[in-house]
């Protein structure tokens, strides 16, 4: 596996923790940080798919599923498609 699929699924496992989190609390004060991880994940990630869109306007490739992604994935879905389109 390379780095990008390792940091894909690394970033899938954090959400379903912190998604999982708000379900099923953990006990004590880890409940509470998860909670602000989760915060701050979806605020990073929103920011970073909002650029991506914006910066990828003239791209083939189909804009709003590579936002989505983006968004899930963060940093590895956008250098996963800057190295598809080095290579194109």
């Amino acid at each position: 596996m390379n780095f990008i699929t390792l940091g894909k699924i690394a970033t899938l496992g954090l959400w379903v923790v912190l998604v999982v989190n708000l379900f099923a609390p953990l006990g004590g004060e880890y409940s509470v940080y998860l909670t602000w991880g989760l915060l701050g994940l979806v605020l990073t990630h929103q920011f970073e798919s909002l650029l991506f869109v914006t910066n990828d306007k003239n791209s083939e490739r189909p804009l709003i599923a590579d936002g989505m992604q983006v968004f899930v994935f963060g940093f590895f879905h956008g250098l996963a498609v800057k190295n598809q389109q080095a290579e194109a």
